[in-house]
């Protein structure tokens, strides 16, 4: 599913206009109808208390009173504002409230202290609060009366549904730049908005309801809109086929390359998300020294060793061994635990620029890359896939400054894709995926039981398996990072956040794939 910023949503709703003919007072009545659909459904509420600003989304709240009026429900409407600087659309809705519905509506305007006194006194005896004071247009922190009802909203110890965006929250960033309404749920139209997606105003959202109201599906799968967001149904679609005829060849063969004495731990969690996420053969390659104490540990997992240095990590004369048991591979993963070892610059560059097929490069590879990342680009200039799975410290190593990763996330992810022809899946609370065609995926699912050592590491070998089983490396990406998310979802119901290794989470990947296969 697209997902768009503020900007885009408002071209896709005057276009709908445009040139389709639907005119703009109708998307209101639409949108103002299921805000009230939602209040009665989920909230079933008896007396509501909708607060509105002088926007859009105030006119979809006067709607949404007339509509629960028409029902019968007695509400209470705020307008923070004068009705004379209401526009066309809202003006008209307002209007048939004053005039036609006195008897079920109870109607008060203005932005003085003696209105917000008013307001404070009508939520004591609501059953919910309906939030239509700001859209998604939201550039600075909310000022004068709109802040001090915000403070109010969340101060009450009542049910709030936002309509669109919670008050407050910026739609095409997430970012929160002052006060902002904490929604029980919202009720947006037409797409998702990133600001929903991205954390902090993802914290504020709530349950998010979607509800297209009129919008062409033309418009709403408009190629152009780059980014996106994953549902269950679209999860489902990416799942690989498992042929009942198939054999471990039929599923692929995942290569894992990683360890060393500092961390032999770290590779067969990798070969674990592997031999969980379905590929038909996993065979992890680790230095010589720490052979033994891996070969031991899951007997479906193939183990190798190869010649090590004084450190205990992979020589530059391990390349030759690792070329081999790449032979046959389908996808290989480099990176997990292999330390920070002085010589494993030339190593890594070996395998990187004479391994044609998909590799998934994460944690310390990408550590060494960060100081020499010819490698990366000799891949992309041969057409070779390529992932990185950086987190945000080691994105920063690639010389993005931090503030900028912090700032805008998005632009990190893309930046990265472009600059070494790669899929990038910056990990985070919300990470993103991103193709160097421009298109890019937020994902919404975990939790922080995934903020673990450890967690990385099964991430890059569930995403192998599912390139092994035949998904392109942004398809396995996108669907390894979702299933990936719920897994940990679904760990932690048992374990809890704080007590989920990352064990649990690969051991939960079946379960998780099979909630998205019953979708």
């Amino acid at each position: 599913m697209k997902t768009v910023t503020s900007a885009q949503m408002k071209e896709i709703d005057g276009q709908t206009s445009a040139r389709f003919g639907v005119p703009s007072m109708l998307l209101m009545e639409n949108a103002g109808a299921s805000l009230c659909d939602i209040a009665m459904s989920e909230f079933s509420t008896k007396s509501p208390v909708i607060v509105c600003g002088k926007g859009g989304n105030g006119g979809d709240g006067f709607v949404c009173a007339r509509h629960l009026a028409m029902e019968g429900i007695q509400t209470k409407v705020f307008l923070l504002g004068k009705s004379e600087e209401l526009s066309s659309d809202q003006a008209i809705n307002f209007g048939i409230l004053a005039k036609g519905f006195s008897g079920f509506i109870e109607l008060h305007v203005g932005d003085t202290d003696q209105n917000l006194g008013k307001l404070s006194q009508a939520v004591k005896k609501a059953d919910l609060i309906i939030d239509c004071l700001l859209g998604t247009g939201l550039s600075e922190a909310p000022k004068g009366a709109i802040a001090q009802a915000i403070e109010l909203v969340n101060s009450v110890n009542l049910p709030v549904l936002s309509c669109d965006i919670p008050s407050g929250v910026d739609g095409s960033t997430g970012k929160v730049p002052g006060l902002a309404v904490r929604a029980d749920a919202t009720c947006t139209f037409g797409l998702p908005k990133i600001g929903h997606l991205l954390y902090p105003g993802a914290s504020m959202v709530g349950k998010l309801l979607l509800t297209n109201v009129g919008f062409p599906k033309v418009l709403l799968d408009d190629p152009y809109i780059e980014a996106n967001v994953l549902t269950t149904q679209e999860a489902s679609w990416l799942l690989p086929e498992r042929t009942q005829s198939g054999h471990k060849g039929s599923f692929g063969k995942v290569l894992i390359i990683g360890g060393s004495a500092e961390f032999p731990g770290a590779p067969v969690l990798s070969g674990l998300g592997s031999l969980r996420g379905g590929a038909g053969l996993t065979t992890v390659v680790v230095p010589e020294p720490i052979y033994q104490s891996v070969a031991g540990r899951y007997p479906e997992m193939i183990v190798k060793g190869a010649p090590a240095d004084e450190y205990g990590a992979f020589s530059e004369h391990a390349a030759e061994y690792v070329l081999k048991a790449a032979f046959d591979a389908s996808c290989v993963v480099i990176g997990p635990g292999l330390s920070r070892a002085p010589g494993l610059s030339h190593f890594i560059g070996e395998v990187l620029g004479k391994i044609e097929i998909p590799i998934i490069v994460d944690a310390d590879a990408l550590n060494v890359l960060s100081k020499s990342p010819g490698s990366l680009l000799l891949r992309a200039e041969h057409g070779w896939p390529t992932v990185l799975t950086p987190h945000w410290g080691e994105a920063g190593r690639f010389g993005t400054a931090a503030s900028d990763i912090t700032t805008d996330p998005i632009a990190t992810a893309r930046r990265f894709s472009s600059r070494y022809g790669s899929i990038t899946v910056l990990k985070s609370a919300r990470t993103i995926i991103a193709s160097p065609s421009g298109q890019y995926y937020i994902n919404t699912t975990g939790n922080s039981a995934l903020s673990k050592g450890g967690s990385g590491d099964v991430l890059s070998g569930f995403i192998a398996s599912l390139v092994s089983q035949g998904l392109s490396p942004f398809d396995a990406s996108v669907l390894g990072c979702h299933l990936f998310g719920l897994a940990g979802e679904i760990a932690s119901k048992e374990h809890t956040e704080y007590g989920t290794m990352s064990t649990d989470v690969a051991n939960s990947i079946p379960k998780a794939i099979q909630e998205v296969f019953n979708q």
